[in-house]
């Protein structure tokens, strides 16, 4: 890949970064107009990600799905069955691994320092309406963020399955930081976090067993109570 095609990707990368780390700071005004709310999502979270794909895949053919982590390939293995049985194992400890560190650095910070939103707010009680916007928070961020944070970022370093210390550092660090939002525990969580799927990923070259488990894991977190 020729430094003009990194610098394209670095620079769409960048474009969603802001906007995610600027939506602390915006969400909680707009939160109080849902409609104008979910229009901001949809640009942001479907349509400008749909164009991204598509303008990287298919009109400049820099990287293809598979280049992203799209593949049926792991642990030297050549089969989709096998990888969605695996990511469903995976996601079991993902999301014990997410809810227990929350809930080790709730009682170390018993004041949840630089939290002023949480997702689950905008999620009304209406049990239908309710669960279709956790499939909607917990598809999007899950295919979405992972093919940013993980995919689009793999492409700017050169991993060969050997880990790769600035990678994984920079993508767990990128990402714990658009999640300042919730607060200092969901910082320190989801960089955790980040390092477990950055140190997969890197390893493994394969993005399903990482989308799956974000979706399962969100799920859980923002099914309505």
């Amino acid at each position: 890949m020729n430094e003009e095609s990194k610098s394209s990707i670095l620079f769409h990368f960048f474009i969603f970064w802001t906007f995610c780390f600027l939506n602390g700071f915006f969400n909680p005004a707009l939160s109080k107009n849902l409609f104008l709310f979910y229009i901001v999502e949809i640009i942001f979270w479907v349509l400008l990600p749909i164009f991204t794909i598509t303008y990287f895949i298919f009109f400049l053919n820099v990287f293809s799905f598979s280049d992203l982590g799209f593949h049926s390939k792991l642990f030297k293995r050549e089969s989709y069955s096998f990888v969605i049985i695996f990511s469903l194992f995976f996601s079991f400890f993902v999301q014990k691994f997410y809810f227990i560190t929350y809930s080790v650095l709730s009682k170390i910070f018993t004041t949840n320092y630089l939290q002023n939103f949480e997702f689950q707010s905008t999620i009304p009680n209406n049990f239908e309406t309710g669960i279709l916007l956790t499939i909607y928070y917990s598809f999007t961020a899950g295919f979405v963020e992972e093919i940013y944070y993980r995919g689009f970022l793999a492409q700017l370093f050169h991993i060969d399955h050997k880990f790769n210390v600035n990678y994984i550092l920079i993508s767990s660090t990128l990402f714990s930081m658009n999640h300042w939002e919730g607060g200092i525990i969901n910082i320190i969580d989801t960089f955790l976090y980040g390092l477990l799927f950055s140190i997969f990923y890197n390893k493994f070259r394969n993005i399903w067993p990482l989308i799956i488990a974000h979706i399962i894991t969100d799920i859980i977190a923002f099914y309505p109570k």
